[in-house]
């Protein structure tokens, strides 16, 4: 050992010149472990596309477009949304409008109802008493022609003399007043 420097020193040239070995290895060895999957199948979709197919989404700009387009159908269906929303709301209003309206309908309904069978209770109580009136007009004709009858009976029967003078005059009375009062009735109801 003439040169006082002991096996185990390293001289410093030594040491960078494997530094440097090892500085440019280790890319290399990383290169030709990638190169082979240069030519395998890529895809814009990062769960698909692998290693090679991320770093070739991420240096050409299609994970960028990707996502904008994402965005643009998320913005889509937010506006599409609040469409629906709107949209629904509306609905909601006219269903509202269109149930009170059914119910004020169904009570205007059940007035008419009410009113019909009003109605047809009076019309029903109007034809009884016509017939009632047709009836009592019937007897009434009946009592008149009759009164009329025993007038002439009554001239009759004072032609005849066989009664009274004065029996005769009271029942002549008595039955013009009655004919009187007949007439009376029977042209208040014609």
């Amino acid at each position: 050992m003439t040169s006082g420097r002991s096996r185990t020193e390293i001289s410093p040239c030594r040491t960078y010149g494997n530094m440097m070995t090892r500085t440019w290895i280790n890319p290399l060895c990383l290169l030709l472990a990638v190169l082979p999957m240069a030519g395998c199948q890529t895809s814009d979709n990062p769960a698909e596309g692998g290693f090679v197919g991320g770093l070739n989404g991420l240096f050409s700009g299609s994970y960028d477009r990707r996502l904008s387009t994402k965005q643009t159908q998320l913005s889509g269906a937010r506006l599409e949304e609040q469409y629906l929303a709107t949209n629904n709301a509306r609905l909601g209003n006219e269903a509202g409008m269109a149930a009170s309206q059914r119910a004020r309908l169904h009570q205007q309904v059940q007035v008419l109802q009410a009113r019909t069978r009003e109605l047809v209770a009076r019309n029903n109580q109007m034809q009884t008493d016509t017939e009632a009136k047709r009836q009592e007009h019937a007897d009434f004709d009946k009592r008149l022609r009759q009164v009329r009858i025993d007038l002439d009976q009554l001239g009759r029967d004072v032609d005849a003399s066989r009664k009274s003078a004065e029996t005769a005059e009271r029942e002549r009375r008595a039955l013009e007043a009655e004919l009187q009062d007949l007439t009376v009735v029977a042209n208040a109801r014609r």
